[in-house]
């Protein structure tokens, strides 16, 4: 119920009144909740009723894991040569050569700190387009035992088209973020690992932040997930230092 106050859900409804806004051919997918270590995190179940069948992904994912996040540090800590040069070779083979600006001692480009960014309640932040709300209808059980049935107006977590439409979403921001900010940093559905030199102090933090604010995405505050820049940093369940 929490979630209708927030407008994620619409509901509770009888059988009847979805059959009166959709038909009778619309689809109920049962939620669960999956118990973790600090919460009891919502499912919802598209498997158990075949709306996962009917999807097939015409792409492949692509995600920046730990061994991306340790390739990118790696590279930005040897691209600058003792006399100051700078040479990044691209996957294509085209060599991008500079100079260490002047402000930077061969030391400062040497010495790295990173940080997670994490989007807040990620998926909720994307709307089902309304042609689908059909097959979006959640069935849960109140503590009597009583199904009651909802409309997610937001992507359900536990649809496999969600993975994908999702994913298209925060890699874009990854690209804006990168092309158009100057951010250093990997993505891996809701989770964005920052490097930068410890030279920049906050400022890779600060610009992320803007940006995401600017464009309208909600990021997570909570203490514990809005880690500043580090030179020792948790990414992905890894220590990196």
């Amino acid at each position: 119920m929490s979630e209708v106050q927030r407008g994620w859900l619409e509901g509770p409804y009888t059988h009847e009144q979805l059959t009166s806004r959709f038909g009778p051919l619309y689809v109920a997918s049962p939620r669960f909740g999956l118990r973790q270590s600090d919460k009891t995190r919502p499912i919802d179940d598209m498997s158990a009723s075949l709306v996962n069948s009917s999807f097939s992904p015409s792409y492949r994912l692509e995600l920046d894991g730990v061994d991306s996040i340790a390739i990118l540090c790696r590279t930005f800590a040897g691209m600058v040569g003792k006399d100051r040069a700078v040479s990044v070779e691209l996957s294509d083979g085209e060599k991008l050569e500079g100079q260490l600006h002047s402000s930077l001692t061969l030391e400062d480009a040497a010495t790295l700190m990173g940080r997670t960014l994490d989007l807040d309640s990620a998926y909720k932040q994307l709307l089902v387009r309304e042609s689908s709300l059909w097959c979006s209808v959640l069935q849960v059980y109140d503590p009597d035992g009583c199904p009651h049935l909802f409309v997610s107006q937001v992507l359900p977590f536990g649809a496999s088209a969600a993975v994908y439409s999702f994913n298209r979403l925060s890699r874009s921001l990854q690209q804006i973020g990168t092309r158009l900010f100057g951010q250093v940093w990997t993505s891996y559905f809701d989770d964005y690992t920052q490097i930068d030199v410890a030279a920049s102090g906050s400022n890779p933090q600060q610009v992320a932040e803007s940006f995401l604010d600017l464009v309208g995405w909600k990021y997570s505050m909570k203490e514990s997930k809005r880690m500043p820049m580090s030179s020792s940093f948790a990414a992905l369940g890894v220590e990196f230092t």
